[in-house]
């Protein structure tokens, strides 16, 4: 069981910022096909103002908190 408390060690999660999030988004390609959400590159580059923030914040408060806590 030792081997299993450390299961990532080259696994460096940090949290992120608002401004991290919106160069992601302006990184991608514009195009209008979807995936399985339905949304387009373009119109997350577009809604990008209003969704970086509350992405940012699931991120900081769901996923490192959750990842955290399992190792």
């Amino acid at each position: 069981m030792q081997s299993f408390k450390n299961p990532f060690p080259n696994i460096n999660l940090k949290s992120t910022s608002t401004k991290e999030i919106e160069n992601i988004i302006t990184s991608l390609k514009p195009k209008n096909s979807t995936g399985y959400d339905g949304i387009s590159t373009k119109v997350l580059k577009i809604s990008s103002p209003f969704v970086s923030s509350p992405l940012s914040h699931v991120y900081n408060k769901f996923y490192l908190q959750e990842f955290f806590q399992t190792v």
